[in-house]
């Protein structure tokens, strides 16, 4: 199964814009994008209206999705769970779903998964998903893994 991100940019004004994130072309979520004056050599994302542009690169959108400090209140990522379960509506009875990060996604994880017959996909950089039977607190144990975000 593949699930894609995408972030669309939308400049209301010079100095005003929003972002809209899709997954696997279902909208999300959007937010308030950072638009600054930039200097000239300045790392900027999406369009430039004359000097003015967003700071804030796409990934920051999708990790504020899934790993929102405020997520038990706003609940952002139940848009995701929509979507991940919709796909995979069968697996969840008797699967947990989770996102996690990795500084590094080694060898030994792979090993490790691959040798429990779990399958994990790579949603944005160091951000995976999985449908397992393991448990939070197994996953907890395991070396690299970052954060870590029970959907289902």
């Amino acid at each position: 199964m593949q699930y894609t991100f995408t972030v669309k940019r939308n400049r209301q004004s010079v100095t005003q814009g929003s972002v809209t994130v899709y997954l696997n072309d279902i909208e999300i979520l959007t937010f308030g994008d950072t638009i600054e004056l930039i200097q000239e050599g300045q790392q900027h994302h999406g369009e430039m209206i004359g000097k003015w542009a967003s700071v804030k690169p796409d990934e920051d959108f999708i990790k504020g999705v899934l790993f929102h400090p405020y997520d038990e209140y706003y609940k952002y990522s139940d848009k995701v769970k929509k979507v991940l379960i919709s796909k995979n509506s069968k697996r969840f009875e008797e699967a947990n779903g989770i996102i996690f990060t990795v500084n590094e996604m080694t060898d030994e994880i792979k090993e490790y998964f691959d040798g429990r017959g779990i399958e994990f996909h790579e949603l944005i950089n160091g951000i995976y998903y999985t449908e397992t039977v393991m448990s939070m607190t197994e996953f907890k144990q395991l070396e690299n893994i970052i954060q870590i975000k029970h959907i289902a």
